[in-house]
């Protein structure tokens, strides 16, 4: 890139994801898994290169990234005829990639920021730490509430994660607590949707679902068959920690064969109307006179 800073970088698959190794001109180096296709990862990346290194020019290193982005993302597909016979990844895989991104995230961290999380977990209340932080975002009254759903979003994290469904009166705040308190995890871990279709789940890159918390927006109380279809895929995951479909798609040669949509190992929450009730745990909001 220039005399200060040599970017070299070796594709990982074929998402963008690269093995980059950035020599500095002190004989150092920096190695680190990325995608650079993706912003958020260019910003971190970005901000690890030039932390404590002045001499670095942060609008260069950003160029030189994104014409490596758009490199990567200009790549035409795999178009060979055993493409559609490449075995899905593994469970194992998928989730060597999610704490791969984890680990990278938290290298891009301040290390000061790193302490102080590090000092909270050993802190024996550390629950009323949270809630201070919650209450300073603005939910106040609600420290049952509140407690219960940052439990549940940290629960995406276990094998059989939690779920639940906030109930309460109109205008009672059932959807500006969870929405919150998920401003509390990092952006990776949590999926804000106000309304999920019927199929939107099913067509998410495979295991872009794990160790994930979904914060759904308020359901119609109404249970026709309609909007029972539209959470069919919530209930799917609770129930089963798995998310699949066969549909039809299009062969090579132009004709349709069944195929499914690749498994996925989801976690999940939400507010839902009465018809799933049986699969969540109901939380209270407390109506303040």
């Amino acid at each position: 890139m220039n005399d200060t800073c040599i970017i070299d970088y070796k594709p990982i698959g074929t998402n963008g994801r690269v093995l980059l190794t950035a020599t500095f001109a002190d004989g150092t180096t920096h190695t680190d898994k990325v995608d650079l296709t993706s912003a958020p990862a260019r910003g971190r990346l970005i901000e690890s290169l030039c932390k404590e290194r002045p001499e670095l020019d942060r609008a260069k290193v950003g160029v030189e990234l994104n014409t490596i982005a758009a490199a990567l993302a200009a790549r035409p597909d795999p178009a060979d005829d055993d493409a559609e016979d490449a075995p899905a990844p593994t469970r194992e895989e998928l989730l060597r990639a999610r704490d791969e991104e984890t680990e990278a995230a938290l290298d891009a961290m301040p290390e000061s920021a790193r302490d102080e999380a590090d000092r909270m977990l050993i802190a024996p209340n550390l629950i009323d730490l949270v809630l201070a932080d919650i209450a300073a975002m603005g939910v106040v009254g609600e420290e049952l509430l509140a407690a219960s759903a940052y439990l549940i979003g940290t629960s995406r994290l276990d094998d059989r994660p939690l779920a639940g469904i906030v109930q309460g009166q109109t205008s009672t705040g059932k959807s500006f607590v969870p929405m919150t308190i998920g401003r509390l995890f990092p952006d990776e871990a949590v999926l804000n949707a106000t309304d999920i279709t019927s199929n939107a789940l099913y067509y998410m890159t495979p295991g872009a679902l794990m160790h994930r918390w979904i914060i759904a927006g308020e359901r119609p109380r109404n249970e026709d068959d309609e909007r029972a279809d539209a959470t069919r895929a919530l209930r799917e995951m609770i129930a089963s920690g798995e998310l699949s479909k066969m549909v039809t798609v299009k062969a090579p040669d132009g004709k349709g064969f069944l195929g499914v949509v690749r498994p996925l190992r989801p976690t999940r929450t939400g507010t839902l109307f009465p018809s799933v009730q049986r699969y969540f745990r109901p939380i209270g909001v407390t109506v303040h006179q």
